[in-house]
């Protein structure tokens, strides 16, 4: 099978919606662009042995490839509408290959999203996707205009996913075990779209948690002009559950620094409380007040005694 079949066999699709005038098949996608639009794309690249094991199936690989992408879309407080996905395969397996595509488009029709183009190689294996977005004109979410005074939310619960890989590494679950939620919440992140969108007349800054909560925080805080946050130990979301595997420390440390959770964090002035309290009902999602946003540089993570929690790692950083 060579790459041009492989792509119509697995990839092809019929039906595209006007704003894609031409997708698969021709040397770029030709997508129109809209009158007080802006457009918002994001990238993401996935290797095996680095961001998912070997093993893991390929349905939650396509769906993941997506959703990371997915959720730096909302991120900006974009909708999604197109994706272009590359692919390094080191042989072609048909029946990865239909569980990858299952995965990848069950989260594309979701959320609409149409696949117009990309590329295949042959190599190691990994997957790329680059995902194009819209948000009215000067309304993109960015990371740098968060106050000093601005209260700090987090979107659902902190720690899952790192905790479903150390419970993997540690042998104590299976790749395979579908039933444990911290894996799931690992292979299978959901994507905040909604929230995003509905958070661009509200947040003054935002971003995805994809290399822990303080790495992340820290973003947000350096492009505001070195500012700094004050976290509150007491108020990191954890859900039940975690006691049985690890121990309280523990459990924070994955919380503060994991990663993969995908989830949103978002500065919001001090005077909106009731606005997020409200949005947080209408979605029917725990939008949790972590703390402040203050002037001395740096993320602090102050405990239920007022001491400051000392961070070694604050979050997944690649290295050469």
């Amino acid at each position: 099978m060579n790459e041009f079949q492989l792509i119509d066999r697995f990839f092809a699709r019929e039906d595209n919606p006007d704003s894609v005038k031409v997708g698969i098949g021709d040397d770029g996608a030709v997508l129109a662009t809209n009158n007080g639009r802006d457009l918002v794309v994001v990238t993401d690249t996935m290797v095996e042995g680095v961001h998912f094991v070997c093993g893991q199936p390929a349905s939650a690989l396509g769906h993941k490839i997506l959703s990371v992408n997915l959720s730096d879309v909302a991120a900006m407080g974009a909708e999604p509408d197109w994706v272009t996905l590359n692919l390094v395969l080191p042989e072609v397996n048909s029946n990865w290959l239909e569980e990858f595509a299952q995965g990848f488009f069950e989260l594309a029709d979701r959320y609409s999203v149409v696949l117009v183009g990309g590329d295949t190689t042959h190599g190691p294996l990994s997957v790329t996707a680059t995902v194009g977005g819209w948000v009215p004109h000067g309304e993109a979410l960015c990371r740098s205009k968060a106050k000093v005074g601005d209260h700090l939310y987090v979107s659902g619960a902190l720690g899952h996913a790192a905790l479903g890989l150390s419970l993997l590494s540690e042998k104590r679950i299976s790749i395979n075990d579908q039933h444990n939620c911290f894996l799931r919440r690992l292979l299978w992140p959901e994507p905040r779209i909604s929230l995003g969108s509905l958070l661009r007349p509200l947040a003054s800054a935002a971003i995805d948690i994809s290399d822990g909560l303080i790495a992340d925080l820290e973003h947000i805080t350096l492009a505001s002009g070195d500012l700094g946050a004050l976290i509150h130990e007491s108020m990191i979301p954890i859900e039940p559950g975690f006691e049985e595997f690890c121990s309280h420390s523990a459990i924070l440390t994955m919380a503060l620094t994991g990663g993969d959770d995908y989830e949103l964090c978002f500065s919001v002035d001090s005077k909106q409380t009731g606005a997020v309290v409200r949005l947080s009902r209408h979605l029917n999602l725990p939008l949790t007040l972590i703390g402040h946003v203050d002037s001395r540089p740096g993320v602090r993570v102050i405990d239920a005694q007022g001491k400051y929690r000392q961070i070694n790692s604050p979050g997944y950083l690649h290295h050469w």
